[in-house]
């Protein structure tokens, strides 16, 4: 009969890992997502006040009237006579900076050159470029006059102030690496937790249920002969039939001598059981990895595995 081993291996809990990656994961992808969704908005008021912005050409010399709007660079555009707009081959026409002034609610605002800087536009067939500029200091109702003869202009927007749509982009770009910072981590965190729970589930079932022997487990037999039989087991011996010697007693009538009788057969006893002892520590086969090993150490079997 084989005797086995019932072991219960005292298993460290497993805690879940990855939800801290989850849990950023998630954080950063939904800010990475609202991110694009907010520099989409700002790209497109933005650009939608500078399109609104843009006034009718008007012929000189004129004075224009219009709310604007603080903190805006506004430029003054003349339709071109000549040229391409290139910085090799600028528009040409008859505006200059003097010819221009302009007034607000607190007064003269000061008009600036625009340098070597080329801003142009195309509208109704004709080539804009810009000759000045100015910021109004705060929003409300300015005057810009040109007295410029035999000219056609238009006060909009300087392209200087397309850096608010650039910002709009910045932020999109960053929402943008956010957003995938986010998805690695929660496919990191994803993979984690489903490897703990995969660990969890082997401490908490895997062994408790089935019954393993030891390693080197030993099979104790016994025999169906009369005497128990195995190491260091005494084997009873039944007792020998010992020959009387003959006897003549002087004078006495000869006797027959009666055949030595057999003592009855001992009943065979049943071997004491030898304590069970336990395998030393060491790596042993893994009873649910066939080809695997497992430590045994001494006790249990642990989570180490080879």
């Amino acid at each position: 009969m084989a005797q086995e081993w019932s072991l219960t291996p005292q298993v460290a809990p497993v805690k879940p890992r990855g939800k801290g990656l989850l849990t950023s994961g998630i954080v950063l992808l939904v800010l990475g997502l609202l991110g694009v969704v907010a520099g989409i908005i700002g790209i497109a008021a933005s650009a939608g006040n500078l399109v609104k912005e843009f006034g009718s050409p008007q012929s000189t010399p004129t004075s224009i009237t219009r709310t604007l709007d603080g903190g805006t660079t506004y430029a003054v555009y003349e339709a071109s006579t000549g040229g391409t707009g290139t910085s090799s081959d600028p528009l040409t026409g008859n505006v200059i900076l003097s010819d221009i002034t302009v007034t607000g609610p607190a007064g003269p605002v000061t008009v600036n050159d625009v340098g070597n800087s080329t801003q142009t536009y195309d509208a109704n067939g004709k080539r804009f470029g810009a000759v000045a500029t100015f910021d109004p200091p705060t929003t409300g109702s300015y005057t810009i006059d040109v007295s410029t003869d035999g000219s056609v202009v238009v006060v909009a927007p300087s392209f200087t102030s397309l850096g608010k749509i650039a910002i709009w982009v910045a932020l999109i770009l960053l929402a943008v690496v956010l957003g995938l910072l986010g998805l690695i981590l929660l496919i990191v965190g994803l993979v984690k937790r489903s490897k703990s729970k995969k660990e969890m589930v082997m401490a908490s079932g895997g062994y408790a249920a089935t019954s393993y022997a030891t390693p080197g487990q030993v099979q104790h037999s016994y025999s169906s002969q009369p005497y128990a039989t195995g190491p260091g087991v005494e084997q009873p011996l039944s007792p020998e039939p010992v020959a009387q010697p003959f006897i003549e007693q002087p004078g006495a009538a000869q006797q027959p001598i009666a055949a030595p009788v057999a003592p009855a057969p001992v009943a065979p006893q049943p071997a004491a059981p030898q304590a069970q002892a336990l395998p030393p520590a060491g790596w042993y086969a893994d009873p649910q990895r066939p080809g695997g090993q497992r430590y045994w150490d001494g006790a249990t079997w642990t989570q180490h595995m080879a």
